[in-house]
């Protein structure tokens, strides 16, 4: 499920998508944090924030000129900064063509650190994977050739060849996917319909636990054109044409802690394990504009079943009630529910929704 508020008219999307068969478990509760961001490894300075010691410098950032900040931030850097916005957790993707094992080790440690010692934090270690397009139409016009994957709490380092190009010749796309997913990561195709950093080959691939529906817009002046409207679209594609792919937000910072997007991950406590169970199977929400999630209930359960649950309804039911409940919205939005129903032969469809705690709710779809 993910929400997301377009800042010129305030409108806020949901969709809603089951999934696992987990109910709702009362002493759970929502933290909020960042994912996609980036350490000092994916910087010039380095991970100590020096340009004089070269070992932790990642130089060829300063080539594409996207982002020219001056300062690399440590893990224990950003987690104080993330606390001060109100952020309890982030998830760290530095570029493959800036990382290698030694380093991803020491961020995976100085996560492990943080979580240990810091009861209000915890992060997770991780990469943004370059890898080779899939397919060879890939637009002419485009300077960079290569997509992104986000491999989120692997076990293991995931390489690139050559290790230290923007476009590698291997892995591919599929390959990576496939990497990630066997070194127990989460694996996210980061922002699909970019301008340059774009996927070309995500109507070929499939296994990805989902997708970055929000890209955050780079800071320091410049902006990420990330197309999230046409993100969002694709996304919906493809949960009609049956692929359960989850939604992520990212702040692709790679500099300072931001909230420019935040997800929220809903977790019994806060913990690394945790964490990553929760983006693994879809208790998380994608917004910049308090929270909000969406249960259901069938009478042949009579429970309620939070969003990343699969609840089994059969054609003909109607007696299935879905709540949207929504805390801390600080600018006024609308409340739309899409639905997607494909069938064959014979049969009917009716979700109710149920009113109280809504507000200005517009009920359309459900996406199953």
């Amino acid at each position: 499920m993910s929400k997301i508020i377009k800042k010129g008219n305030r409108i806020l999307l949901i969709i809603f998508m089951i999934m696992l068969l987990i109910p709702l478990i009362s002493a759970a509760e929502w933290y909020y944090g960042t994912m996609h961001d980036h350490t000092g490894y994916s910087s010039v300075p380095g991970y100590d924030g020096s340009y004089f010691t070269y070992s932790d410098n990642c130089w060829i950032e300063s080539a594409t000129l996207l982002n020219p900040i001056d300062t690399g931030y440590s893990i224990f850097d950003l987690k104080d900064q993330a606390k001060s916005l109100g952020s309890s957790w982030q998830s760290y993707s530095d570029h493959s063509y800036c990382l290698d094992s030694t380093e991803l080790n020491t961020v995976k440690n100085d996560c492990n650190t943080v979580d240990q010692d810091d009861s209000d934090f915890t992060c997770l270690s991780g990469e943004e994977l370059s890898v080779k397009e899939d397919v060879s139409d890939v637009e002419a016009e485009k300077y960079h050739t290569a997509a992104h994957l986000g491999a989120v709490g692997i076990s293991d380092y995931v390489t690139q060849t050559p290790s230290d190009v923007y476009c590698p010749n291997e892995k591919g796309s599929q390959e990576g996917i496939n990497a990630i997913n066997s070194n127990n990561g989460v694996s996210i195709m980061h922002h699909p319909e970019s301008n340059d950093w774009d996927f070309d080959s995500i109507n070929e691939v499939y296994g990805a636990d989902g997708i970055e529906i929000w890209n955050g817009e780079w800071e320091n002046g410049l902006t990420w054109k990330a197309n999230n409207d046409e993100v969002i679209d694709l996304w919906k594609s493809f949960l009609l044409d049956g692929k359960k792919y989850y939604a992520y937000g990212g702040t692709d910072t790679h500099g300072s802690a931001t909230t420019i997007n935040y997800n929220a991950a809903y977790m019994s406590s806060l913990t690394q394990s945790n964490l990553k169970d929760a983006l693994k199977n879809g208790k998380n929400t994608v917004t910049n504009n308090g929270l909000l999630y969406i249960e259901l209930k069938h009478s042949y359960s009579n429970q309620w079943y939070m969003q990343g649950s699969t609840v089994d309804v059969c054609y003909g039911d109607s007696d299935v009630e879905v709540k949207a409940t929504y805390e801390g919205i600080n600018h006024p939005c609308k409340i739309t529910i899409y639905k997607g129903v494909k069938v064959s032969g014979d049969g009917s469809w009716s979700v109710q929704a149920k009113n109280e705690n809504l507000i200005n709710i517009d009920f359309k779809e459900l996406i199953l």
